[in-house]
């Protein structure tokens, strides 16, 4: 049958495109798109795409040692910093010094040596030093608490800086004053909290926190809730910490100004007077607090290990005056290693510490697809047909003319905000027409896309979701595309039948059908078809997949912006990788742009009926897609805005920008 067009000739399309440009809105009417038989207005994508070489798939190990710098390691573990102290101390009689024999001195505190605290923190930071994955964290507690040699409330938290960790280790050769545990938990957390609000979320899921807590000794001041039941003796019986409040200790010690001023920094986790303080009750609730901070905040992995040094041969008068009782502690210990999901271990001499045999390897595990949607910007699945959205915004142009907002501009009124995500909140007091609604203002620096999802910061607010990540749910359909889609990016319901036609949410929005109503037609007729091989691992042990996505539509678009842009059809392939083993993992997301030409045209045939054909570009309607082509969502998104002012930067693959 012989077909004749009665609207533009096909080689008229480009002057028809500079002819549109002049013209204005008014009087145009949005016209829904149903394909009639002779329609050439299909698409083919193929090509391939690679999961990220494994140099690239960053699973961090963080150590933190928690390490017990307390006077009576000058006995257990000695070291030259601490060699002439102890030779000072030793005969002198209690409260002074420790009261000892003169014989008992000369072998306690002779043979000064390297603490093994020390050494055993230097071997481990040694092992790892040149590992980019791996950092540290140097807590040391006595009744002052310093994080990597500061005294500043979380240092610098988890680092691999040489110059730093240096200065941490050395500082471990310190012995001197009590042993506060509680303070040294409390410090642990607030570096650890410090650390998990920082990292990226999907970083946070691929991280494993390994702490390692040694002390010799048992916790020290113990104090028991309520006034006046804890006394000290320094000479005379007085109140002690645990009783005074802080303000009060330099006076009640009848400390001097150098001292006064060293004593303001000791016990920091000691906020209140009269409080129960370093109890088993007290340290166990920490541990228990720094082992869920790790799960509210989906580490991948947190374990806290514990160690106890105990020298057999140490004198009473020593174990009496650092009030050392070996079962207690042990006891204490273990139950801290055991709640804290670790293992306990025990040292018979601190140059016998070693904490090589903990298992540092990370939580790594081989990355494969957990998901590859394609979707289209521009052509919207109703209920027997495909609508036009010229401006992908996600909402089609004839609800656009309907609702007065504009069917070429994401946002019509320029406040931010989406107009699909307006016009669905209608009633909650969003309008796309009105640039002072909603009251929430959307922030210059809330509008950006950090990860690249589709949804700008402010917009990730208003659902919920988080705009560090690109799939918030984890149900490995990213944010943007549940949005557009209407399902909800912030709940796991790609498994669920939201319209109840038998067909689970993730099988429609891989198919390009709508997940909230039935739509049988398009399932028959429109739905988008998928072919791929999943290569085997090569040798540089990426997983690579080959695919052709089949049957995507074109539609006729409106002209947006330049001239020439009549007709273009953009779609996005997301392609989602990660541990598949592991459905705590948030994943990691690439994508790829394509855009093709569609216009659409009418045409008689010899019956004189018209029929409806169009202009295509590609015309063999294939578009072929390489490794190349995918870049990190953020990556791609970014490209995509540039490329209105810079068309080199232009990231899709097809038809290029006028």
């Amino acid at each position: 049958m012989a077909i004749r067009r009665t609207g533009l000739a096909l080689w008229g399309v480009a002057l028809w495109g500079l002819c549109c440009a002049a013209c204005s809105e008014a009087g145009l009417q949005p016209i829904d798109h149903k394909v009639a038989s002779l329609v050439d207005d299909r698409l083919d994508i193929e090509g391939r795409v690679c999961t990220s070489p494994p140099n690239e798939q960053v699973f961090p190990v963080k150590i933190m040692f928690i390490v017990d710098s307390s006077g009576s390691m000058q006995f257990t573990d000695p070291s030259d910093a601490t060699a002439s102290g102890c030779a000072t101390l030793c005969p002198l009689p209690a409260p002074d010094g420790y009261g000892l024999s003169a014989a008992q001195c000369a072998t306690l505190c002779a043979g000064a040596q390297n603490p093994g605290r020390q050494a055993a923190v230097q071997k481990v930071i040694d092992r790892f030093r040149n590992n980019p994955a791996v950092s540290f964290s140097v807590i040391r507690f006595n009744g002052r608490i310093t994080v990597n040699g500061s005294s500043t409330a979380t240092g610098s938290g988890f680092t691999n800086d040489a110059s730093v960790l240096s200065q941490a280790a050395a500082g471990l050769g310190q012995a001197d004053i009590t042993t506060d545990y509680q303070g040294a938990l409390s410090t642990a957390y607030q570096v650890l909290e410090k650390d998990l609000v920082e990292t990226d979320p999907v970083q946070r899921a691929r991280t494993k926190y390994v702490l390692i807590f040694l002390s010799d000794g048992a916790p020290d001041p113990v104090c028991a809730k309520g006034c006046g039941n804890d006394t000290v003796n320094v000479g005379v019986v007085i109140d002690s910490w645990c009783d005074v409040p802080r303000e009060e200790w330099c006076d009640n010690f009848s400390a001097n100004a150098e001292l006064c001023a060293k004593m303001r920094e000791w016990y920091p986790a000691m906020t209140d007077a009269c409080q129960s303080y370093n109890s088993g009750e007290d340290l166990m609730r920490k541990v228990n607090e720094i082992v869920a901070l790790g799960q509210q905040y989906n580490a991948g992995e947190l374990r806290l290990h514990t160690a106890f040094l105990f020298i057999d041969s140490l004198p009473q008068a020593v174990l009496d005056i650092f009030a050392i009782d070996k079962a207690k502690s042990e006891a204490l210990l273990k139950s801290m290693a055991t709640a804290g999901g670790g293992f306990f271990r025990s040292f018979n001499a601190g140059q016998a510490i070693d904490f090589l045999d903990i298992n540092y390897s990370s939580v790594a595990r081989p990355f494969g697809m957990t998901s590859f949607i394609a979707s289209s910007d521009n052509a919207l699945p109703a209920t027997d047909r495909l609508l036009v959205d010229t401006d992908g915004d996600g909402v089609d142009d004839t609800r656009e003319f309907q609702a007065k907002s504009k069917d070429r501009e994401r946002d019509s009124d320029s406040d931010g905000y989406n107009d699909k995500l307006e016009l669905d909140r209608l009633k909650s007091g969003f309008d796309p027409t009105n640039a002072a609604l909603p009251v929430r203002a959307c922030a210059a620096s809330e509008r950006i896309d950090r990860d690249g999802d589709g949804l700008l910061d402010c917009e990730e607010a208003i659902l919920g979701t988080d705009p560090k990540l690109v799939d918030s749910d984890r149900d490995r359909i990213p944010d943007g595309i549940e949005f557009a889609f209407g399902t909800d990016p912030a709940v796991a319901d790609a498994k669920d039948d939201s319209d109840f036609d038998g067909k689970r949410n993730d099988e429609e929005i891989k198919t390009h059908s709508s997940p909230m109503q039935a739509d049988p037609e398009i399932q028959a007729n429109f739905r988008y078809i998928y072919d791929r091989e999943e290569e085997a691992e090569r040798v540089d042990r990426r997983s690579c997949l080959d695919f052709t996505v089949r049957r995507l539509r074109l539609v006729s678009t409106a002209q947006r912006g330049a001239a020439g842009t009549i007709g273009f059809n953009e779609a996005t392939l997301t392609f989602g990788e990660g541990p598949a083993d592991d459905p705590r993992d948030f994943g990691s997301y690439k994508g790829a742009c394509v855009r093709a030409q569609y216009v659409r045209q009418n045409c008689t045939g010899d019956d004189g009926k018209e029929q409806e054909c169009g202009f295509k570009n590609p015309a063999t309607g294939k578009i072929t897609l390489t490794v190349d082509d995918f870049y990190d969502l953020a990556e791609l998104s970014k490209r995509r805005a540039a490329a209105q002012s810079d068309r080199k930067l232009d990231p899709c693959v097809g038809v290029k920008l006028p």
